[in-house]
């Protein structure tokens, strides 16, 4: 199921970031997740959001953690 994952969202957004070893709680029961980070311009937060809904139903979840923060990210071209 992962491995599907982070292939739509490849095909979906071309690329992301994994951050692994986390830990929640979610109502007070403990667990193990995952983060994933994906950076989109503005106008496509509406298409990511619907995008991690997607990927909440299929992982059976009730709700889906979103962080939006201000742009902290700028992709540096190496050659020009």
């Amino acid at each position: 199921m992962l491995e599907q994952i982070y292939a739509l969202i490849e095909r979906q957004f071309d690329g992301f970031t994994t951050y692994r070893d986390c830990e929640g709680s979610w109502h007070g029961l403990r667990e193990p997740s995952m983060r994933v980070c994906v950076a989109v311009p503005e106008d496509q937060i509406d298409r990511l959001k619907a995008v991690v809904r997607q990927i909440g139903k299929a992982l059976k979840q009730k709700a889906m953690f979103f962080e939006r923060g201000l742009p902290n990210v700028e992709l540096i071209e190496v050659e020009q």
